[in-house]
């Protein structure tokens, strides 16, 4: 793709500026037909066609990275999954202990005899209190 190719394509601009540039003050409008249409208004320089064009270039190439990261991120346990894990293990299970544990197992404790995990759609039914 040529660089007259890059200025009259707006979506190639608008991927570049949202991925490298979202913290300069620039406006593409919702209509605009190319790069030509750019408005900057911040106090650095304005990237060029061709700056526009490497940078997409780059960003393609390496778009299968990021979709592989995200599939990978997706497999793992969720953070809550992993804090609750270590914590049953190390608080509830080894007896890990200090204040500070102390006071949020009590917490926790106290939650589990006030609002127990629901077993049934009929169990959603009791207001916790």
């Amino acid at each position: 793709m040529g660089n007259n190719m890059m200025t009259k394509d707006p979506l190639l601009t608008r991927t570049v500026l949202e991925a490298n540039y979202s913290d300069k003050d620039w406006h593409l409008p919702e209509l605009a037909m190319s790069y030509d249409d750019l408005v900057w208004n911040d106090s650095t320089d304005v990237p060029t066609p061709e700056d526009i064009k490497t940078q997409y270039d780059i960003i393609t190439s390496n778009r299968w990275k990021t979709q592989h990261a995200d599939v990978r991120k997706a497999l793992y346990p969720s953070v809550d999954e992993l804090i609750v894990a270590l914590w049953e293990k190390l608080v509830e299970t080894d007896g890990l202990s200090s204040e500070l544990i102390d006071s949020i197992q009590a917490q926790r404790l106290q939650i589990k005899t006030d609002a127990p995990k629901l077993a049934s759609v009929e169990d959603a039914q009791t207001p916790i209190e």
